[in-house]
């Protein structure tokens, strides 16, 4: 059974949860004020993180466009310098081409020269040989006719001294110039020698 209190209690009583009451809203306003300034807190931090974040996204974007154009333009550079090298390489191989080319005419050419001089060479000698061989028989002729001749003075009572000195200057005049003309001497010894061939110098 509850006893009502009377007017001095109850106003003690209700001051008391009055007083109660009071400290525990302070007390809710101070945490709501911590809970508030932690949360400002919070948001300042997480504006910060946010605006760290775009500047970072923003310096990202910015150096992989810078890397971008670099790798472009060191790609195009590196293009370039193939293609230059590329037509370098085909000019070079044309020039070597053409070179090759005009190096095989040209040892046709002189082969060609070399074998024709050599003909001509061989075809003089033969010439020459044919020439030797004529003039060493002519010369083999007069020999005879002469010493047919001196013979006949000789029997007819000449002078056979002076006969023979002529003869042996003449037959020395002939030998110089056969000498002189590239014809061996013709012996003349013992009734009529062979005729040998002369060289060509």
């Amino acid at each position: 059974v509850e006893f009502p209190l009377d007017p001095d209690e109850a106003n003690i009583d209700l001051e008391n949860q009055r007083l109660i009451l009071e400290s525990q809203l302070q007390k809710q306003e101070e945490e709501e004020q911590q809970a508030m300034a932690v949360e400002r807190e919070l948001k300042g931090k997480l504006e910060e993180l946010e605006t760290n974040l775009k500047e970072e996204r923003a310096n990202t974007v910015a150096v992989t466009a810078d890397m971008a154009r670099q790798f472009k333009a060191l790609q195009e550079s590196l293009i370039h310098k193939i293609s230059s090298l590329e037509t370098t390489l085909t000019e070079q191989k044309d020039i070597l081409d053409i070179t090759e080319h005009e190096l095989m005419e040209m040892t046709r050419e002189k082969e060609n020269e070399i074998s024709q001089h050599r003909q001509r060479a061989l075809s003089l000698k033969h010439d020459m040989d044919e020439m030797s061989a004529e003039f060493a028989d002519m010369l083999r002729r007069v020999f005879d006719m002469m010493r047919s001749q001196m013979g006949m003075k000789i029997l007819e009572g000449g002078d056979h001294d002076h006969l023979q000195s002529r003869t042996q200057r003449r037959l020395q005049d002939i030998t110089a110039d056969s000498l002189s003309a590239g014809v061996a001497p013709v012996s003349v010894a013992g009734g009529g020698g062979g005729a040998a061939e002369g060289r060509p110098n």
